[in-house]
């Protein structure tokens, strides 16, 4: 049977591809305990799964793996297991951050940018 496809990302991490996550539960978690074993072997640190609303029968089988919830969005819910105790697994932003500046130009015209979500 084949590995869960997936993408190293910077975290020393493997992103499981939510397309590749099969329909069949039974299916995934067989796939899923040769994907981690294999990983574990290969010095992966941090697998992520991507798990959307279509396929939410895979949540209770990678929670059973020991995969944690780490954030949701109202299409999928994204879930880590560290596959090495202190693997750094980057917290999900909870904030926007905004940047300002001034520009004249040689008429002494303001240019002015307006953020598209305003708290007002």
């Amino acid at each position: 049977m084949d590995l869960l496809e997936g993408i190293a990302n910077k975290f020393g991490g493997m992103e499981i591809k939510p397309d590749a996550l099969p329909d069949n539960p039974i299916e995934f978690q067989t796939r899923l305990a040769l994907s981690l074993e294999r990983w574990s072997t290969d010095g992966i640190k941090v697998v992520w799964i991507e798990a959307p609303v279509a396929k939410a029968a895979v949540i209770p089988i990678a929670v059973a793996e020991g995969f944690e919830f780490h954030h949701s969005t109202p299409g999928y819910l994204m879930l880590t297991k560290r596959l090495v105790e202190d693997a750094f697994v980057p917290l999900y932003a909870t904030h926007y951050i905004g940047a300002g500046g001034v520009v004249l130009n040689e008429r002494d015209e303001l240019l002015v940018v307006c953020e598209r979500f305003r708290g007002d």
